[in-house]
């Protein structure tokens, strides 16, 4: 496994953004991109021709991409099921308590 500077981790992941909108378009040939990957793990960065390339690809085509170092919101959690929290057996309902302000029937 190849180890990156920062600039190498941003131009990972220029790559792999690029590559994966390319996945099943017959509109864009992948080659050149997938040779600077190539070059990328052999020599761990990019010139700056070939990162000026890249990015071209990239404003050209609108492809969103994101770092390696910026972390995507979490999902939020799952409600709680029966498979989570257990049988309705093992945890009964609290009691509910009379509204204080509401005497009910009588």
């Amino acid at each position: 496994m190849t180890t990156y500077d920062p600039e190498g981790l941003r131009d990972r992941a220029k790559i792999d953004a690029v590559l994966a909108w390319a996945r099943g378009r017959a509109d864009f040939k992948p080659d050149f991109v997938q040779s600077l990957s190539e070059g990328l793990e052999k020599y761990s960065t990019l010139r700056e021709r070939q990162r000026a390339a890249l990015d071209n690809i990239i404003t050209k085509f609108h492809i969103v991409w994101v770092t390696a170092t910026e972390s995507e919101p979490e999902p939020a959690p799952a409600p709680p099921t029966e498979e989570t929290t257990g049988s309705a057996e093992d945890n009964p309902a609290p009691a509910q308590h009379p509204d204080p302000g509401n005497p009910g029937p009588g």
